[in-house]
């Protein structure tokens, strides 16, 4: 059974976490630029992984600017 569930606080879209099977784990994809090291990561729960991304948006970890190589970008 497919299942899944936009996560997103206060209006922003966060992600969006995928259950392929019933009791299975859990995956999220990242659709912010805070919770971009959160993509393709698994979780237990549905409610663990919406959790994690709600800590990120809150803590502001990830507002790190992403080095230029990463980005495919060259000087």
């Amino acid at each position: 059974m497919f299942e899944s569930s936009i996560v997103e606080i206060n209006g922003i879209t966060l992600g969006v976490v995928l259950r392929d099977h019933r009791d299975g784990p859990c995956s999220f994809r990242a659709l912010h630029e805070r919770t971009i090291q959160m993509n393709g990561r698994s979780y237990a729960t549905m409610e663990d992984a919406r959790a994690h991304a709600r800590s990120l948006m809150r803590m502001g970890n990830a507002c790190r600017p992403m080095p230029e190589a990463a980005c495919g970008l060259h000087a």
